[in-house]
Formats: C-alpha cells, structure tokens, sequence
C-alpha cells in the first residue's frame, strides 16, 4: 500500500518538478523615464524581451540561431509562468532590478518543434578551466604572468548550458596538479583537482601564442581538453587565430576565450539534444538503504531533463525497481543522469541506478 501511494504521487509530480532550471532566465535590467513607475514598466517589458531571446539561445545551436522564431513583445506573456524581481533600487527617474523570468517548458518545446529546431535543456554541471599560456618553448599554468588564465577569469558568467568555474590557485592546487599533467591530460591528478572542487569536469585550453613574421599581430594555437564523467574519455578540439590590426594581446585572448567557451557550449548541447523521434523505455534497479536516500534518488530523478516518466514497479527495504521512460539513447541517458549525481551502470544484464561516488 505504502509503494502504491508513493507511485501517485511520483506520477502527478513528475512533469512539473523536470529541467525546471532550464526555463528560468534571470538578468540585470536599468531603465530610466519620466518616473520610477514608468521605468519599471518598461524594465519589465524590455526584460521579458531579453529573457527569451537569452532562453532561445541556451537552448540551441548557434548554427540556428538566424532561424529562431519572432516572437512579439504581446504575444510573450503567452509562454511566461511568472515573473520575480529581486534588488529593487529606484530613484525619481530610474529603475534597477534583477529580473527572473520563467517560462513553461510545454510551450516552448512545443514552440522550437513547430520550427523544427533541435534543442537541449540538460544542464552540464560547473566545468573547471585549467588554462594554459605557451610562449615560445616555455608553458605555464600557475606562474604569474598568465594572460591566457586572466582572460578567462574576465569571461563573464554563463546564461547557457555549460557553466565554467576556476581555481583558486593556491598552494593546494600548484602541488595538486603541474603544468605538464594539465598539458599531457594526466587523469588522476586533473581527477583530485576535479575532486577538489566538487565536480568531475575539467576543461584544459592551452594556448600558444607567438608574434607573426612582421611582429604585428599575434597568432594563437588552441588546444583544448575537456575530461567528463564518462570514464574521464576526453574530447578535443584545436582552433587557430590571428589579431586584428592594432588589437593587444588581452583583447585577442578575450575575443579567443569568447570563441572556445561558445564552441564547448555548443558541444555539450549537440550532445544532449532531445531526440523526440528516438524514444526508449529502461529497467533499471535502485539499491536503497533508508527511505531518505531514495527520496533524494528521486528529487535528483526530477531534474533530469530526458526522462518523460518514471514508473515504480517496486518498492521493498533494500530496493526500488523503475522503468525509465527516455528520449534519445541509453548513452544520452547515463550522461543527463551524471549531471544529477546519478551513475547508470550495466550489472550482468540489469541496469543499476546509484548515486554517484565522491
């Protein structure tokens, strides 16, 4: 009976409770006009426009962004589910606030699919940048002067779907991993600093810089790592760049950073994107040792943005029996669960749903 009512609940909740992050926008707005009142009206109008243009380009590929649909300023309180503000200031002629918007996800799935365009909401949990600066024969990681690091610690925070964070660089960390680990992809070091931090993500951009032949310009070689959750496989990319004229070295570094960070962006999102017309259900079998752990098994269940349903097909002391209902593939759906510190692995023929390991 106690299983039975646990089923009905976990049904009704489901869809309200999943990837409710991803339609949540919050940003900055400053507006001022005739009065405080007027600012505010217009602050929210114009953050409303914001917001969704931010939501749109979270979710999807760069490449089709020019396509993404015109949505009039009336027609938006359509798809809003409600409106907060935080940090009122405002004086006689002007408004600041922090402005969050949520959206319900029903309609603008339903929006991007009538466009057919391809979107993710998985969230990748925060990702840290190890950031390495050659010059000539000689790398650096922790040693001051590292314009590649600095350039990345000025990168402003992330609306999408990839968040980045950096180390402290203390004593800790130089002894924890070197330059020459952080450039090889030595796994067990760049796993304790992963650790470290409370994540299991770990970017490595290495950047080589050099003056060209007229010592005019800067050119740059970038080579990046990113080591995930998946058995800490590695995926790489290079990319290679020139400044513009007159352009300094920090302003080319920026505009670099701005490029890797938009590309491994657009990466996790390929990954992760939700694949309406490849639908699969999964057995899975959650070990459990008290009724706390399984129900924080299941809040994590809710975040995860590729499962449509969760039937509970047991419910006894030492075990719970789902059936995952999923979009995409099994591999699409172990790295959405690693995200919610959640590890699907094969035991014999059986899938085991478990927390993950720290």
């Amino acid at each position: 009976m106690i299983g039975l009512c646990l089923l009905i609940a976990f049904a009704w909740s489901w869809s309200s409770a999943r990837a409710a992050d991803a339609y949540a926008v919050t940003l900055p707005v400053d507006v001022s006009a005739a009065s405080a009142a007027a600012a505010r009206e217009q602050a929210l109008a114009d953050g409303r426009v914001a917001a969704f243009r931010v939501l749109m380009e979270r979710m999807t590929l760069a490449e089709d962004w020019p396509r993404l649909p015109e949505v009039l300023p009336e027609e938006l309180p359509s798809f809003l589910r409600d409106i907060s503000v935080a940090n009122e200031k405002t004086s006689e002629v002007r408004y600041l606030a922090d402005l969050t918007v949520r959206y319900r996800a029903e309609d603008i799935r339903d929006l991007l699919r009538a466009y057919d365009i391809p979107f993710a909401e998985t969230f990748s949990k925060p990702v840290m940048v190890l950031p390495v600066y050659g010059a000539g024969t000689n790398f650096i990681l922790w040693d001051e002067p590292n314009p590649w690091r600095e350039a990345w610690q000025r990168l402003p925070a992330s609306s999408g779907l990839v968040p980045l964070a950096h180390p402290i660089g203390d004593l800790q960390d130089m002894t924890m991993v070197d330059v020459n680990q952080a450039r090889d992809g030595s796994l067990e070091p760049i796993g304790r600093m992963a650790q470290r931090y409370g994540t299991d993500d770990v970017l490595v951009p290495s950047a080589e810089v050099a003056l060209d032949p007229t010592g005019q310009r800067y050119q740059a070689t970038i080579s990046v790592k990113r080591f995930g959750p998946a058995t800490w496989m590695s995926k790489s990319f290079t990319e290679i760049g020139e400044s513009e004229p007159g352009e300094s070295e920090a302003r080319f570094l920026d505009r670099l950073v701005t490029q890797v960070a938009a590309r491994v962006e657009d990466e996790w999102k390929r990954d992760n994107l939700l694949r309406f017309d490849s639908m699969g259900v999964v057995a899975v079998t959650v070990p459990v040792n008290a009724l706390p752990e399984w129900l924080a098994i299941r809040k994590s269940l809710g975040n995860v943005a590729v499962i449509s349903q969760v039937d509970v097909v047991l419910l006894v002391r030492d075990e719970v029996r789902l059936n995952l209902h999923h979009i995409g593939d099994i591999d699409q759906l172990a790295l959405a669960l690693a995200q919610a510190d959640l590890t699907l692995s094969l035991d014999g023929d059986q899938w085991r749903l478990s927390r993950a390991a720290r």
